[in-house]
């Protein structure tokens, strides 16, 4: 049931949806990733296809990371975490220089957006990027929405116009993708209310998708480098989420966005 439900799904959206041409993957862009991974999980393929194409990406993390399930202490796991996510860009084609650390606090982005804002702006400026991707204004996650009004409102006080791509990465924490965290009738009976409310909304958004097929290898090898989050027994962040469905998600060979007039 949960198989058919996702391939049905997934059709659905690349159906209503318009794929990135060619003319968008040569745009030059700037990915905004509240935690270092985030960057991978949605948008890794796309970036390992302009690279590919020797378009100019640049990545900008916005928090360290820190609070990530980890028996590393806070500081240490910051550190750990800055140095996968170099890797990872690495693998994926991105050279260091093209990548900006921001390094608010993990968790607490929502308490620094006007600090943000500002800093977010000076990169808008002095980068050529005319392509924006930043997470969905509703993805579920405080530091991921925060990250969104960030960057919106540091867009729309640039002279440049911008292609704007919002990416999901915890929306997807939904059935057919995940289950109730609980066996209990009424918890599992709002979580597929819930899961329900979010298909639509799905549906209604995300217009935009890039078939990565052919970046697939290249965006595993990319997510293998966050040791701290996706290697069982480091922690207990995303490797065992749902089972492994939740990364798994993330390589059906297609990621997905909403392009709106945010």
């Amino acid at each position: 049931m949960e198989k058919l439900a996702q391939s049905f799904y997934q059709r659905a959206l690349e159906l209503r949806g318009k794929p990135l041409d060619a003319a968008d993957l040569q745009r030059p862009a700037l990915v905004f990733a509240p935690h270092p991974d985030d960057d991978v999980l949605a948008v890794g393929g796309t970036i390992a296809l302009k690279r590919q194409r020797g378009v100019e990406v640049g990545v900008v993390y916005l928090t360290d990371g820190r609070r990530a399930p980890s028996s590393l202490t806070p500081s240490r796991l910051a550190r750990r975490r800055h140095r996968e996510a170099l890797a990872a860009l690495k693998t994926l084609g991105v050279v260091a220089g093209q990548a900006r650390f921001l390094d608010f606090e993990d968790g607490q982005l929502a308490q620094h957006e006007r600090a943000a804002q500002g800093q977010v702006a000076e990169i808008l400026d002095r980068q050529a990027a005319d392509q924006l991707f930043v997470p969905l204004p509703w993805d579920g996650h405080r530091d991921h929405e925060a990250a969104f009004r960030i960057v919106r409102a540091a867009a729309r006080s640039c002279q440049r116009r911008h292609q704007v791509l919002a990416y999901p990465v915890w929306f997807w924490e939904h059935w057919p993708w995940s289950a109730p965290c609980s066996g209990n009738d009424a918890v599992a009976s709002a979580f597929f209310r819930h899961s329900a409310r979010a298909w639509l909304r799905g549906l209604r958004t995300l217009d935009r998708w890039t078939d990565v097929g052919a970046a697939l290898e290249q965006k595993r090898a990319a997510l293998a480098c966050h040791v701290s989050q996706v290697v069982p027994g480091e922690g207990t962040g995303l490797a065992g989420l749902d089972g492994g469905r939740f990364l798994a998600r993330f390589f059906t060979g297609r990621e997905h966005f909403s392009q709106r007039s945010w």
